[in-house]
């Protein structure tokens, strides 16, 4: 599986909503696909599938707006 697929199987995973395969540009927080509490679950799952510590204080919703989004911020995080 791609990074990029994996990623957006961690948000899929997390939300229960399997638009986010199909459009990656899905606005999450808007729709309510993610809140508080599967942001938080989501940022555990990343942390477990690639090692990636993300705190609480680094969640910009603008920038974890989107699954793509999110895609980029895990692959910089991984990258470091």
């Amino acid at each position: 599986m791609a990074f990029d697929e994996e990623v957006v199987a961690a948000i899929e995973e997390i939300t229960q909503e399997p638009e986010v395969r199909a459009n990656h540009e899905l606005r999450l927080f808007e729709l309510q696909v993610l809140d508080s509490l599967r942001t938080i679950m989501l940022m555990v799952e990343l942390n477990s599938r690639f090692g990636v510590d993300i705190a609480p204080s680094e969640i910009d919703r603008e920038v974890w707006a989107t699954p793509a989004r999110i895609v980029a911020f895990v692959e910089e995080r991984v990258h470091r």
